[in-house]
């Protein structure tokens, strides 16, 4: 019942596809380990957001501090978008954290992605 993270190679040989693995890790490890290399994003769309969901959310930023930056991609009415970062908060981006920000914006609306920078 873990979600691993597998590094290596897909090779085909004789027509099936292989996976010649070089690592194994629970990605609990490789968040914890890899947090300066990653990025939290949320998606939030202004007409359907309240005020309270939003300090419940830098609540939870607050309560949780690290090394992973947060970005918005924020959605106005006429659906222009806009990506910001949110300086104020580094966090650490655990389970937790996670499926309280999934139930305050939706589970679309909140994911991890490797920062491009990294």
């Amino acid at each position: 019942d873990n979600i691993v993270v597998v590094e290596g190679n897909v090779t085909v040989r004789d027509g099936t596809p292989k996976i010649i693995a070089r690592s194994f890790d629970r990605i609990e490890n490789m968040r914890e380990k890899n947090q300066g290399m990653i990025r939290l994003c949320l998606s939030v769309a202004t007409c359907d957001i309240e005020g309270d969901e939003l300090e419940r959310l830098a609540g939870l930023f607050d309560e949780n501090r690290g090394q992973t930056p947060v970005q918005m991609l924020v959605r106005s009415v006429d659906d222009r978008q806009i990506r910001m970062k949110v300086r104020k908060y580094v966090i650490d981006p655990t389970d937790e954290l996670l499926s309280q920000a999934r139930q305050l914006l939706g589970k679309n609306n909140v994911w991890m992605e490797k920062r491009p920078d990294a």
